[in-house]
């Protein structure tokens, strides 16, 4: 199979690494390991705007490029289909829905962000933004200047979601937490 993917494979004139055009077990470790944008990054200034990364997926930096691979196309093209491996765990919510799902959150979700209600959470969201900016700030101290900071869960760093507190549901991670709804009162 690692022969096919460095010479037969239809990517297989892209330049990149061999052992990554062969396998995904490189690109993998990078992942695991929280690198892979230094990783990738580094690729692009040895081999240029596009760059093979695993065997049957390229990495571009061009300007045009996001444009013209996940740009808006036009109705009669239809949508660009999305990675089902990237979307695996997430076809039951707005990021990986279908396009009519996908509408039908958007259509639940738009009370919640319009101009009126985003003035009234304001505080709010500037109360999570500065704790966030805090704890990474904290975390930096921590971090030795020659890598960059481990990869440890979220909500270690994260502070409680944004979206959870606001959300009219009512959810929210912590119940010391304020809240403050759609309607403006808390």
């Amino acid at each position: 199979m690692w022969l096919y993917n460095i010479y037969l494979h239809p990517l297989k004139h892209y330049p990149g690494p061999k052992l990554w055009a062969a396998s995904n077990i490189p690109y993998t470790i990078y992942c695991l390991t929280g690198t892979p944008a230094f990783s990738i990054a580094q690729l692009h200034s040895v081999y240029g705007d596009i760059v093979r990364v695993v065997p049957n997926r390229l990495s571009y930096t061009h300007p045009d490029a996001w444009t013209e691979i996940r740009g808006r196309r036009n109705t009669s093209e239809g949508e660009n289909p999305k990675d089902p491996t990237s979307y695996l765990f997430s076809a039951r919510n707005i990021l990986g829905a279908n396009r009519p799902g996908h509408a039908r959150f958007r259509r639940a979700l738009a009370h919640g962000f319009s101009a009126k209600t985003m003035q009234l959470q304001k505080p709010l969201i500037t109360q999570y933004v500065d704790l966030l900016l805090d704890r990474l700030k904290a975390k930096a101290k921590v971090t030795s200047p020659t890598r960059p900071p481990s990869t440890s869960p979220p909500t270690s760093t994260t502070p409680p979601s944004i979206s959870s507190a606001i959300s009219p549901s009512g959810h929210r991670s912590t119940a010391s937490q304020p809240r403050l709804s759609t309607t403006g009162s808390a």
